[in-house]
């Protein structure tokens, strides 16, 4: 197996796990990316 096809499979397993990581922190009520948003109150509520 050459160098190319090697850090190619290697980037198959790594993304695989972020895939499960990114699926554990969506499960419990994270966020994948980005800035959590928060709804705004109005004086009304």
């Amino acid at each position: 197996m050459d160098v190319l096809q090697t850090l190619k499979s290697e980037r198959g397993g790594a993304q695989k796990e972020l895939n499960g990581l990114n699926a554990a922190i969506k499960a419990l009520g994270g966020s994948t990316g980005g800035a959590t948003r928060r709804p705004t109150l109005s004086a009304a509520a």
